[in-house]
C-alpha cells in the first residue's frame, strides 16, 4: 500500500441549517469520500480542503504571540545609545562563546 493511500486530509463542509450557514470538519482520504461523509449534513453547500484555514489560523496565532512578545521587549524609553550597547553586548557574548568552543573569533 502506498503512503499516499494512507494520508487523510481535513475537509471543511459548509451546509445550511435553520437559515444559517454552518461549518463542520471531517477527515477523509480524498474529495469523493468527503462528499460521501457530507451527505449526513442537510443542504450541503460545499466541500473543500481545510488546509488553508489551518495555515491562516496558525499564522494569525504566531503574529499575535510575536506582537505580544515585542510589546514586552520593546520599551518606549529605550534610547538609540542603549540599543547600540545591547547589540554590542550580544556580539561580545557570541565572540566569547566562539572562543570558549575553540574557534577563532
Amino acid at each position: 500500500m502506498s503512503r499516499a493511500a494512507t494520508i487523510e486530509d481535513t475537509w471543511k463542509i459548509r451546509f445550511r441549517s435553520k437559515g444559517q450557514i454552518r461549518t463542520s470538519l471531517v477527515t477523509a482520504k480524498d474529495h469523493k469520500r468527503a462528499e460521501r461523509l457530507a451527505q449526513a449534513y442537510p443542504n450541503v453547500i460545499s466541500v473543500a480542503k481545510a488546509r488553508n484555514d489551518y495555515y491562516r489560523i496558525a499564522n494569525s496565532e504566531l503574529r499575535s504571540v510575536s506582537n505580544e512578545l515585542m510589546k514586552d521587549i520593546a520599551q518606549p524609553t529605550t534610547t538609540p545609545l542603549a540599543m547600540d550597547e545591547f547589540l554590542w553586548m550580544r556580539r561580545n557574548r557570541r565572540v566569547e562563546n566562539r572562543k570558549r568552543d575553540g574557534q577563532k573569533a
